[in-house]
């Protein structure tokens, strides 16, 4: 296995139904739904395709659109066993990446279409949740930006590792 990372994937609007997708399905989700993410095989071609699709025509700022291009980006290079922190109201969740990934029109309302498979972490039948206040005050600050939907955690490597191996 190559090296491990670490990621923040967020349950788009932190909806009920949006965390059900993410939980009962065993996946991380994201949107950019009219863009299936599973057919382009490089990252690169993929954001430009996104681009298109729609930045061409947009009023954002160039530095909001530059930031979620990075996002698609960041979604696509996961990979099979990364370490996945699902925001999750007050807590986290806990998931480890598996290697599909793949698109589902049932979610495509939601703009939750783009999917990659998950492991979580159970408690018994329920997903396991850490209370946020049990992270250090770095990765809390980090898990409350906002309009941030997936993100690079390189920086907490030792503590996401320290989360994982205590909570297996």
């Amino acid at each position: 296995m190559s090296e491990r990372h670490y990621y923040m994937v967020r349950a788009m609007l932190s909806e009920e139904s949006d965390f059900a997708v993410f939980f009962t399905k065993n996946v991380v989700a994201v949107g950019w739904s009219d863009v299936n993410f599973s057919k382009y095989s490089e990252a690169e071609a993929l954001r430009d395709a996104v681009r298109q699709q729609y930045y061409a025509s947009s009023q954002k700022a160039a530095i909001t659109v530059s930031k979620n291009l990075n996002e698609v980006v960041r979604f696509k290079d996961i990979q099979a066993g990364d370490y996945i922190i699902v925001p999750f109201h007050s807590s986290i969740a806990l998931a480890v990446a598996d290697a599909d990934e793949f698109y589902s029109l049932d979610d495509f309302d939601r703009d939750l279409s783009n999917q990659r498979k998950v492991s979580y972490r159970y408690s018994g039948s329920d997903v396991l949740r850490i209370p946020r206040n049990e992270l250090s005050e770095g990765l809390q600050r980090r898990l409350r930006v906002r309009g941030t939907t997936v993100a690079n955690l390189f920086e907490f490597a030792e503590e996401i590792e320290t989360i994982f191996t205590r909570r297996s």
